[in-house]
């Protein structure tokens, strides 16, 4: 395996420890500082928003200057965004705050790009298997976040404020690993066989369709109902922060511990079936969310959760590099996480408004139509590439 899998598995623990704090702690300031109680996720949302609005300059900017040197500089802004969002709970500021974690959001976008440079730094048939390395990073990520969360929230001299500057050293650190990333280029294909195509003829595919719309349900889902569960159980059910965190960290680490045999359910079941299991352990995790509000439903609830999006996300992209030429991928990947992520960011929004006025439990059951949708995909897919078989016989 190449070196870069492992320095990005190892810089993912750094970069994504962030999500995971500002899922614990971000509603819960926003609540501090909101002007309204409907806006406790607001800030939240912007985390989410940002990595939408991000999705399109980050792939053009690695495009652009190489992906080491956007991968350093979105590193530092996350730094900034970080000591902003600790200044900004110092200064009681929600616009502050909400823009800070707007910024730290961008970030996430380019983070996001680790795995299609893990997937140019290996042959096609471990595709699968790198991408899988590097967001196996997560799994530390989903223990760091809740604990610098944990352990500084009250190491400064408002509360909270500690938690964001020591995301600040981490953001830093992660920035300082990534001086060692050495960018990647694949040997030039033949000529005639690496001429970009028209968008619209890319973005048609079958394939594209279906791993796009994998995408959209894994973060849909997910996102949507775990932005609303630290609001639901520390403001509405009464749970302590630290139980807040143990869930949180339940579920980011189920998010990313499945990614070590993930490469190797690819290469043995195939894409297609794990996108079923994936949308199977959603199912499950909304199934459990809506049976109650104790301690266990939410692990168990939160953790097919996590599963879930791990299954349907790692195919959807593994899928989505079959689907390009090399000389195509910074504008696919462009479109593809434009489209994912702002169906992330939609979610997010969504999460804290549907809490305050639908409640838990239709919180959960309102994503089901999404998972149904995805399932009917599945199938159109099958029977296009059934037909195109007997075509070609």
């Amino acid at each position: 395996m190449h070196k870069n899998i492992y320095l990005l598995s190892i810089v993912q623990m750094l970069a994504m420890a962030g999500p995971p704090m500002v899922t614990m702690l971000g509603g819960i300031v926003g609540g501090q500082l909101a002007p309204s109680p409907k806006l406790d996720t607001l800030p939240l949302a912007c985390m989410m928003l940002g990595i939408g609005l991000f999705s399109v300059p980050a792939a053009l900017t690695m495009k652009r200057i190489g992906r080491k040197a956007g991968f350093v500089s979105a590193s530092l802004v996350a730094v900034l965004a970080s000591l902003g969002a600790a200044n900004a709970i110092r200064m009681e500021s929600f616009v502050i705050f909400c823009l800070s974690l707007l910024m730290l959001g961008g970030n996430v976008a380019f983070v996001q790009q680790f795995r299609f440079a893990a997937a140019e730094s290996v042959p096609p048939k471990l595709v699968g298997t790198a991408i899988s390395w590097v967001v196996a990073g997560g799994i530390i990520a989903s223990y760091l976040g809740p604990e610098l969360g944990k352990r500084f929230k009250d190491e400064a001299e408002t509360p909270f404020m500690g938690a964001f500057l020591a995301m600040g050293g981490i953001y830093l650190l992660a920035s300082l690993l990534l001086l060692f990333y050495r960018n990647v280029e694949p040997p030039t294909p033949p000529q005639g066989h690496d001429e970009p195509r028209p968008l619209k003829e890319i973005l048609m595919q079958s394939k594209f369709l279906l791993s796009v719309a994998a995408g959209m349900t894994a973060f849909g889902t997910m996102v949507t109902i775990m932005m609303a569960t630290p609001v639901s159980m520390h403001v509405y059910d009464g749970f302590s922060l630290e139980q807040v965190a143990l869930i949180i960290q339940i579920h980011t680490v189920c998010m990313y511990l499945p990614s070590l045999f993930t490469g190797y359910m690819l290469l043995r079941l195939g894409m297609i079936k794990m996108m079923v299991l994936g949308l199977v352990a959603l199912a499950l995790a909304v199934t459990c969310n809506v049976s109650g509000h104790n301690l266990l439903t939410y692990a168990v609830g939160l953790a097919f959760l996590g599963i879930g999006w791990n299954l349907l996300f790692i195919s959807a992209t593994s899928m989505l590099t079959q689907c390009y030429r090399h000389a195509e991928r910074f504008k696919v990947q462009a479109a593809n996480d434009f489209l994912v992520y702002s169906v992330m960011g939609l979610g997010s929004l969504s999460a804290g408004p549907l809490l305050k006025t639908m409640g838990w439990e239709m919180t959960n059951l309102i994503t089901l139509p999404l998972l149904i949708l995805m399932l009917v995909g599945i199938f159109l897919h099958l029977g296009k590439e059934r037909r195109l078989a007997l075509v070609g016989e």
